[in-house]
């Protein structure tokens, strides 16, 4: 009896079939939470021979823009509208979930907004910006959201007698002069 072969990850063949709009989430090593989940929307062509593969898509967020919000509101706090968007337009017509939980309620009534054939990303961009300081997206477990944004520091480094010397790299190409 022959002995099962199990192909290289060099070899010119994927092991594993990924189409098109395929769902992918990808996670640290030894982690569950997820950094990114979306969809395959480019990939090698069938036959291709040349290393390495590459796989290239979107996430949830771009579903956004395939939906047209149609809409009068009066009255409404900016959270509210957001939720009806979400919960009656958006999530019917695309794989993002409402989840209540993460609409935060601004505080702020709108007298009077109107949208006709606007995208759903245009949408919620606008009513995010007359909120102020406060962000709408999609998270890795494919939720909509919309809070306000977080201020809080998220990262830092310790100096001092931790350390007997540290070095920080800096890319000074990246800043550039303009008349």
């Amino acid at each position: 009896m022959a002995a099962a072969r199990f192909p290289s990850p060099w070899e010119a063949n994927p092991i594993f079939t990924v189409g098109y709009r395929t769902r992918v989430v990808i996670r640290p090593y030894f982690d569950l939470t997820p950094w990114f989940t979306g969809f395959v929307e480019k990939m090698p062509k069938p036959g291709q021979t040349a290393l390495p593969f590459i796989f290239s898509g979107f996430g949830f967020y771009n579903q956004l823009d395939w939906v047209v919000v149609t809409g009068s509101y009066m009255d409404w706090d900016i959270g509210d509208i957001v939720a009806d968007i979400i919960s009656a337009v958006v999530a019917a017509q695309t794989q993002i979930l409402y989840n209540p939980a993460k609409i935060e309620t601004v505080g702020y009534l709108i007298k009077s907004i109107d949208f006709d054939h606007i995208r759903a990303k245009d949408a919620l961009q606008m009513l995010a910006e007359i909120a102020q300081d406060h962000e709408f997206g999609v998270d890795s477990d494919g939720d909509f959201f919309f809070r306000a944004i977080e201020t809080d520091e998220r990262d830092w480094r310790w100096s001092g007698k931790h350390f007997a010397q540290i070095e920080i790299p800096e890319d000074a190409s990246s800043v550039k002069n303009k008349l």
